[in-house]
């Protein structure tokens, strides 16, 4: 059930592996693809990896998984023991050096467009998890009542609908995420809550300069800054939105 975020589902294929042979483990991660309802490539990505630390067929990786992932992001995922420390930097330099950052962001969209409905219905774990986090992050950015707020990478509107009831209906938060179907979700949630003081729109985070400048109290970004191959373009395009005494937090 970790599998959506980077490092959880390594820990529990770590947890098994002392205990499992190597035929276990493969079936273990099958079935956490398949539960995680992830498609094809979810299954041959995490047997990939699990053959990249075993040192069978790192290069060939790349060629059985044509979608581009960033080797931060992949390593996470990994949580490689110690031991495999030297081969795991080796293999991350390669996937960089062929890293697209066009079809990367192609497939971002995609496959969010393809996730959206299941990201939904994980709703309740994910709000779980990251409850505390979400409240030190609108802390951290001063998320208050009557602050026009900036949510970026907003997902399925989790952090959306907390932030819409911090600022109050004197407040206002646009969520802008790059899948135009999971922002349905979000906007529907706002609804049943009964908020009208939240906007979607679908704006890719590394171009939020298009907003208005200066025109937010605090920009918020909840588990989306790991899916930017350009991090320094969407953090200036976040501060291009905040108003001089804006806040901004992740």
């Amino acid at each position: 059930p970790g599998w959506p975020f980077p490092g959880h589902g390594a820990s529990r294929r770590r947890s098994l592996a002392p205990e499992r042979g190597r035929d276990q483990q493969h079936h273990d991660r099958v079935e956490f693809a398949r539960t995680c309802e992830r498609d094809a490539d979810a299954i041959l990505f995490g047997d990939a990896l699990w053959s990249m630390v075993e040192g069978e067929r790192s290069c060939d990786f790349v060629e059985a998984f044509a979608q581009p992932y960033p080797a931060m992001m992949i390593a996470h995922v990994m949580g490689a023991p110690i031991e495999d420390a030297g081969r795991l930097h080796e293999w991350a330099n390669f996937i960089q050096q062929q890293f697209d950052p066009i079809k990367y962001k192609e497939t971002t969209r995609e496959q969010w467009q393809t996730a959206a409905e299941p990201w939904h219905r994980w709703g309740p774990t994910l709000e779980e998890w990251l409850d505390q986090a979400t409240e030190v992050m609108l802390d951290m950015a001063e998320v208050g009542p009557g602050a026009r707020v900036l949510d970026v990478a907003a997902g399925a509107g989790g952090q959306t609908i907390t932030a819409a009831k911090r600022v109050g209906s004197s407040g206002y938060v646009l969520a802008t995420d790059i899948s135009s179907n999971i922002l349905e979700f979000a906007s529907a949630a706002a609804q049943e809550e009964g908020l009208t003081n939240v906007d979607t729109r679908v704006v890719d985070g590394e171009e939020v300069e298009e907003l208005e400048e200066e025109s937010f109290d605090a920009v918020i970004c909840r588990v989306g800054l790991i899916y930017f191959p350009d991090q320094q373009r969407a953090l200036t395009g976040m501060l291009r939105a905040l108003k001089p005494d804006g806040k901004m937090a992740a």
